[in-house]
Protein backbone atom coordinates (compact mmCIF):
# COMPACT_ATOMS: atom_id res chain seq x y z
CA UNK A 1 0.00 0.00 0.00
CA UNK A 2 1.42 3.30 -0.81
CA UNK A 3 1.25 6.44 1.27
CA UNK A 4 -1.55 8.44 -0.92
CA UNK A 5 -3.87 5.27 -0.06
CA UNK A 6 -2.78 5.28 3.46
CA UNK A 7 -3.42 8.73 3.94
CA UNK A 8 -6.91 8.56 1.92
CA UNK A 9 -8.30 5.99 4.45
CA UNK A 10 -7.14 7.83 7.24
CA UNK A 11 -8.46 11.35 5.95
CA UNK A 12 -11.90 9.03 5.64
CA UNK A 13 -11.72 7.74 9.23
CA UNK A 14 -11.31 11.22 10.42
CA UNK A 15 -13.94 12.50 9.24
CA UNK A 16 -16.13 9.74 9.87
CA UNK A 17 -15.09 10.05 13.87
CA UNK A 18 -15.65 13.89 13.15
CA UNK A 19 -19.49 13.58 11.78
CA UNK A 20 -19.93 11.01 14.70
CA UNK A 21 -19.22 13.57 17.28
CA UNK A 22 -20.74 16.53 16.18
CA UNK A 23 -23.82 14.38 15.59
CA UNK A 24 -23.45 13.33 19.59
CA UNK A 25 -22.68 16.64 20.83
CA UNK A 26 -26.23 17.67 19.06
CA UNK A 27 -27.47 15.13 21.19
CA UNK A 28 -25.80 16.07 24.11
CA UNK A 29 -27.09 19.79 23.36
CA UNK A 30 -30.79 18.73 22.48
CA UNK A 31 -31.04 16.10 25.78
CA UNK A 32 -29.50 19.57 27.75
CA UNK A 33 -33.03 21.40 26.25
CA UNK A 34 -34.98 19.11 26.76
CA UNK A 35 -33.97 18.77 30.40
CA UNK A 36 -34.22 22.47 30.68
CA UNK A 37 -37.91 22.63 28.95
CA UNK A 38 -39.07 20.13 31.22
CA UNK A 39 -37.52 21.83 34.29
CA UNK A 40 -39.00 24.85 33.36
CA UNK A 41 -42.36 24.01 32.73
CA UNK A 42 -42.70 21.99 36.20
CA UNK A 43 -41.28 25.10 37.88
CA UNK A 44 -43.78 27.19 36.27
CA UNK A 45 -46.79 25.02 36.97
CA UNK A 46 -45.84 24.52 40.19
CA UNK A 47 -45.13 28.33 40.82
CA UNK A 48 -41.46 26.97 42.33
CA UNK A 49 -39.62 30.42 42.10
CA UNK A 50 -36.37 28.89 43.83
CA UNK A 51 -36.08 25.98 40.79
CA UNK A 52 -36.54 28.88 38.44
CA UNK A 53 -34.41 31.44 40.20
CA UNK A 54 -31.35 28.48 39.60
CA UNK A 55 -31.60 29.46 36.18
CA UNK A 56 -31.22 33.04 36.62
CA UNK A 57 -28.40 35.16 35.85
CA UNK A 58 -26.86 37.73 38.12
CA UNK A 59 -29.56 40.24 36.89
CA UNK A 60 -33.21 39.73 35.03
CA UNK A 61 -34.54 41.82 32.59
CA UNK A 62 -38.29 41.07 34.16
CA UNK A 63 -41.71 42.11 32.34
CA UNK A 64 -44.90 41.38 34.52
CA UNK A 65 -47.86 42.82 33.01
CA UNK A 66 -46.05 45.45 31.28
CA UNK A 67 -43.87 46.35 33.87
CA UNK A 68 -40.49 46.10 32.57
CA UNK A 69 -37.21 46.64 34.78
CA UNK A 70 -33.76 45.07 35.42
CA UNK A 71 -34.06 43.63 38.83
CA UNK A 72 -31.53 41.20 40.77
CA UNK A 73 -32.15 37.47 41.19
CA UNK A 74 -33.14 37.58 44.85
CA UNK A 75 -35.98 40.60 43.62
CA UNK A 76 -37.21 38.17 40.49
CA UNK A 77 -37.74 35.49 42.77
CA UNK A 78 -39.57 37.74 45.48
CA UNK A 79 -41.93 39.11 42.15
CA UNK A 80 -42.34 36.25 40.81
CA UNK A 81 -43.70 34.44 43.97
CA UNK A 82 -46.16 36.99 44.32
CA UNK A 83 -47.48 36.55 40.97
CA UNK A 84 -47.59 33.04 41.32
CA UNK A 85 -49.23 33.54 44.58
CA UNK A 86 -51.75 35.67 43.14
CA UNK A 87 -52.01 33.68 39.79
CA UNK A 88 -52.01 29.86 40.25
CA UNK A 89 -51.53 27.82 37.47
CA UNK A 90 -54.28 25.43 36.12
CA UNK A 91 -52.43 24.42 32.85
CA UNK A 92 -48.70 25.80 31.52
CA UNK A 93 -47.92 24.68 27.86
CA UNK A 94 -44.61 24.92 25.35
CA UNK A 95 -46.16 26.93 22.34
CA UNK A 96 -42.38 27.36 20.90
CA UNK A 97 -38.86 26.74 21.50
CA UNK A 98 -35.43 28.07 19.83
CA UNK A 99 -31.83 29.01 19.16
CA UNK A 100 -31.19 32.47 17.79
CA UNK A 101 -27.76 33.66 17.78
CA UNK A 102 -26.72 31.61 20.68
CA UNK A 103 -29.61 32.60 22.82
CA UNK A 104 -32.09 30.15 23.32
CA UNK A 105 -35.87 31.20 24.12
CA UNK A 106 -39.13 29.43 25.54
CA UNK A 107 -42.56 30.57 24.98
CA UNK A 108 -45.09 29.08 27.46
CA UNK A 109 -48.96 30.01 27.47
CA UNK A 110 -50.05 30.34 31.35
CA UNK A 111 -53.56 28.70 31.97
CA UNK A 112 -54.49 30.26 35.45
CA UNK A 113 -58.43 31.68 36.35
CA UNK A 114 -59.61 31.99 32.94
CA UNK A 115 -56.38 34.16 31.73
CA UNK A 116 -54.13 32.95 29.31
CA UNK A 117 -50.90 34.86 30.16
CA UNK A 118 -47.40 34.66 27.70
CA UNK A 119 -44.52 33.50 29.60
CA UNK A 120 -40.83 34.25 27.21
CA UNK A 121 -37.85 33.00 28.46
CA UNK A 122 -34.51 34.67 26.96
CA UNK A 123 -31.11 32.27 27.74
CA UNK A 124 -27.77 33.52 26.86
CA UNK A 125 -24.51 32.29 28.03
CA UNK A 126 -23.59 33.86 31.77
CA UNK A 127 -20.02 31.90 33.14
CA UNK A 128 -19.98 29.28 30.90
CA UNK A 129 -23.71 28.21 31.76
CA UNK A 130 -27.08 29.09 29.70
CA UNK A 131 -28.76 31.74 31.96
CA UNK A 132 -32.16 33.32 32.29
CA UNK A 133 -31.37 37.17 31.15
CA UNK A 134 -35.64 37.99 30.25
CA UNK A 135 -38.47 37.13 31.47
CA UNK A 136 -42.02 38.74 30.10
CA UNK A 137 -45.25 37.42 31.31
CA UNK A 138 -47.67 39.22 29.36
CA UNK A 139 -51.47 38.74 30.21
CA UNK A 140 -53.05 37.81 26.68
CA UNK A 141 -56.07 40.13 25.03
CA UNK A 142 -58.63 37.23 23.99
Amino acid sequence: MDFKTIGMKITGILGMLLILWLFSLGQVMAQKTTSQTKSFLSELKSGNTDGLALHFGSFILLNIDNEQKVVSRSQAKLQLAAFFENHPADQVVLFKSGIDDNQEYFIYYYHTKGTKWRIYLLLATQESEKKIIQLDMVKKQE
